[in-house]
């Protein structure tokens, strides 16, 4: 198997400015007195739809709720009183998005004590009317409108069983306000997740209140074009996050819940679209069903994947080529691999991905062996902030890097910059056992260099080879040369936490310890080899302390520098 990705460029920056200045427009005249008015219609007496929530909330923070202590993105409310929408102000926006989609009430619908959990729901709901009912921000934002109508109708008993029918009114008579608005907004949402979240929603409001039609078909018609634009034929999100393909087939089970259960026919579609994601993330899984850290993803957010994939009922195992993504998938007997090697999103769909490009991640049975430093969630808040913009870093990835530089560089609002960037790979398969090839330029630009790395599993799963070359080509006109006495080319194997590794009296190999026993000896020539202390994050807002494995040195004076490495297996087990 033989491929090129190359990283496709954004819109101009005279395109994007006008998008912008339509987009405030838009909005302008959405807070018209005006507009309110077209907001009016008829008067929802009831729901006509509540199907039961297929994923089950947490109950330990359905009962943080209850004691009016909200937790959510690293960010913490306690004691609001009636003023915790006013002050949501300064949260960081994963907690407002937590809020605003009312995602809580998942949680709060998992207490026994039902009573107390439906005045609390009940009072949230009443005070965000109180701030909401007319067009405001964020609050209105399409995603979050989307999301909200999903969580309304599937937790209708928390927020509507109360007796004061003024305030059952002013619920449903918001929620068919939300609706209309939604059907004249969603194409403000940013394209990807956003705004499939934006068309599931006006797509089920449809099925919640009488003359929903056209909000159905508008729905329906563009979620599956939007769809068709987001998920690539390898099941892939076009952000190369796996969580975000868990993210739409989430939605999809959403959006096939409420259909069925209101006897309608769901598309074809939408079991198509599920068909091609559950392979793609068991491509990313290791034999101990955590996530690959790639691209933003954290290895262990796995709640419900295992419900979610049966829910969906996509019947595939893990494909070995997830090649339109970037990702390869090597397996042999209980060793497996999984390589990065694409190019990163494209600008506007970057907001969380990473500058890890051929960097791998090796387990050996239900033991992660080397991993990447964890994903990133944007929108945290505190300390968390900065751990994720690290964990961003090429330097914070199991790959090569140059002068402690990024292969992409991160702007000031969070997005990957611009820059011209291709991946080139070749796969082979022999009764020797796997070889894959792949190389990246994103040091180009700025070094002139370009990244290899080859990589060779043996087909007993006992012997893991590499080989990462840093080809330096100088610049005639200013004489550049990548070379000198200091140590600029450091090599990463960051190690999982459940690991024990330690140098041997020699220096010239490491000894690494499995949590069921097994044993691994690290080898490396063509530099220096250290053990040096990391972290690692496995879940948002949680850090834990690890080793990983640095190979250094230095460009020679022919512009170029070649490290080979080996992870063999110990056939005995290592006592720790």
């Amino acid at each position: 198997m033989n491929g090129k990705l190359t990283r496709q460029t954004d819109i101009s920056f005279l395109r994007a400015l006008f998008k912008s200045l339509g987009k405030t427009l838009r909005e302008i005249g959405f807070s018209s007195p005006l507009y309110n008015q077209r907001l009016k219609g008829k008067h929802p007496l009831k729901l006509m739809l509540s199907p039961n929530d297929p994923f089950v909330g947490n109950s330990s923070i359905g009962a943080d709720v209850i004691e009016d202590k909200l937790n959510f993105s690293g960010h913490i409310l306690e004691k609001t009183g009636e003023g915790v929408w006013e002050k949501m102000g300064p949260a960081p926006s994963g907690f407002i998005t937590q809020m605003q989609c009312f995602k809580w009430l998942a949680h709060l619908a998992t207490l026994a004590d039902k009573k107390r959990a439906t005045k609390r729901a009940e009072d949230l709901t009443r005070l965000w009317l109180n701030k909401n009912y007319n067009w405001s921000l964020p609050a209105w934002r399409p995603e979050f409108i989307g999301r909200r109508i999903i969580n309304w109708a599937l937790h209708a008993p928390l927020i509507l069983s109360s007796s004061d029918m003024v305030y059952r009114s002013k619920v449903l008579n918001s929620l068919a306000r939300q609706s209309r608005h939604l059907f004249n907004s969603y194409d403000l949402s940013p394209r990807g997740l956003p705004r499939i979240e934006a068309l599931t929603g006006l797509a089920l409001s449809s099925i919640l209140m009488p003359d929903g039609d056209k909000r159905l078909q508008r729905g329906l018609k563009n979620l599956k074009n939007e769809l068709g634009l987001f998920i690539l034929a390898d099941g892939g999100a076009i952000t190369r996050n796996v969580t975000d393909s868990i993210e739409v087939l989430n939605l999809l089970i959403y959006l096939r819940t409420f259909l069925i259960d209101d006897n309608r026919e769901c598309p074809d579609w939408v079991q198509t679209t599920a068909d091609k994601i559950v392979p793609f993330i068991r491509c990313l899984q290791h034999n101990n069903q955590s996530l690959a850290s790639f691209e933003g993803a954290f290895s262990d957010n796995i709640s419900n994947l295992n419900e979610t994939i049966n829910l969906s009922g996509a019947k595939g195992g893990a494909i070995e080529n997830a090649s339109l993504s970037g990702f390869i998938r090597g397996e042999a007997q209980n060793t497996l691999f999984i390589f990065d090697v694409g190019p990163p999103a494209k600008p506007s769909f970057s907001k969380n991905s990473h500058a890890g490009c051929l960097s791998f991640e090796l387990s050996d049975g239900k033991d992660l062996i080397v991993t990447n430093m964890g994903g990133t969630n944007e929108g945290y808040g505190g300390d968390n902030a900065n751990l994720n913009h690290y964990a961003r870093h090429t330097g914070a990835h199991s790959t090569l890097c140059y002068k402690g530089e990024n292969i992409v560089s991160i702007s000031e609002n969070g997005f990957l910059k611009n820059n011209i960037f291709y991946t080139k790979f070749k796969k082979n398969k022999n009764e020797d056992g796997i070889w894959i090839n792949a190389s990246h330029n994103g040091y180009q630009k700025t070094f002139g260099a370009i990244h290899t790395r080859a990589l060779f599993l043996n087909k007993e799963g006992t012997d893991f080879r590499g080989e990462d070359e840093l080809k330096i080509y100088p610049r005639k006109f200013l004489g550049f040369l990548g070379w000198g006495n200091e140590k600029n080319i450091n090599l990463h194997f960051i190690l999982h936490p459940k690991v024990s590794a330690s140098l041997t009296q020699d220096g010239k190999a490491i000894i690494i310890r499995l949590a069921h026993g097994h044993g691994w000896v690290f080898r490396a020539t063509g530099g220096e080899v250290k053990l040096e202390d990391a972290l690692h994050s496995e879940k948002p807002s949680v850090r834990s302390k690890t080793l990983r494995i640095v190979v250094e040195t230095s460009v020679s004076e022919s512009n170029y520098s070649k490290i080979n490495w080996q992870f063999k297996k110990v056939k005995d087990q290592i006592s720790k």
